[in-house]
């Protein structure tokens, strides 16, 4: 049998959704156009997170961003920051001993973001990449922005250095295991510096089409060579 897989034209969804997970305010929030059921749900979260003059209310202008892997995706998020005018380091593999032209050292990176967003596939080396060690050296109040693979990130040791305050926040997208069917130590968290939302950056309604689109074409496109 053979096995397609469906790659599309990067979505600008994934760039958007780490742009807002690293500079949520709400204090302006208007919940008057909402339906009652989804203003009480926003005035839960608003409650519940508690954004408003936290680490969460910054400027991004000026503050530094590290990107971890540096495919398409973190490519398009580099833009996106650059715009705000953060200044942007892309780590170098971790161990790395020769520092590639353009690349920051990956230790380098963790000590010196204030939000580090991670893009790097899932492997062998990048398992667990960011543990308890790695979150030490960051900066008390830096923000973690992981929208890639959540087995990328030791979860436990995230969860404890939030409730410790090691980091200032984190923002997720994906899960270890998803669904989580045995739990999730982020999930039994209710503190005002986590966000987790259920694997949809990339989930707009420009951005759905995009994938069975390629799937079909490529399967015709297989189609017409064994023919």
């Amino acid at each position: 049998m053979e096995v397609i897989l469906a790659r599309w034209k990067e979505s600008k969804s994934f760039h958007e959704e780490r742009s807002e997970l690293s500079g949520v305010d709400l204090s302006d929030a208007d919940l008057s156009d909402l339906d009652l059921e989804d203003a009480d749900l926003s005035r839960a979260i608003l409650s519940n997170a508690q954004l408003t003059g936290s680490h969460l209310d910054r400027d991004l202008s000026g503050a530094t961003l590290g990107i971890i892997g540096y495919g398409t995706l973190a490519r398009g998020v580099e833009t996106l920051a650059s715009a705000f005018g953060m200044r942007v380091k892309i780590a170098d593999r971790k161990g790395a001993v020769t520092i590639r032209p353009g690349r920051t050292r990956f230790e380098d990176v963790l000590r010196t973001s204030d939000i580090l967003s991670l893009h790097a596939p899932l492997t062998p080396e990048t398992l667990g990449i960011i543990g308890e060690q790695e979150l030490r050296m960051m900066k008390p109040g830096a923000l973690l922005i992981n929208t890639a693979r959540g087995g990328l990130v030791d979860e436990a040791a995230l969860a404890m250095a939030l409730q410790q305050g090691v980091i200032g926040g984190a923002g997720v997208d994906v899960l270890s295991s998803e669904p989580p069917r045995q739990g999730n130590p982020l999930l039994d968290l209710r503190l005002p510096n986590l966000i987790v939302t259920p694997h949809v950056a990339w989930a707009s309604n420009e951005a759905m089409p995009m994938p069975s689109s390629f799937l079909g074409t490529s399967v015709c496109m297989s189609q017409s060579s064994l023919s």
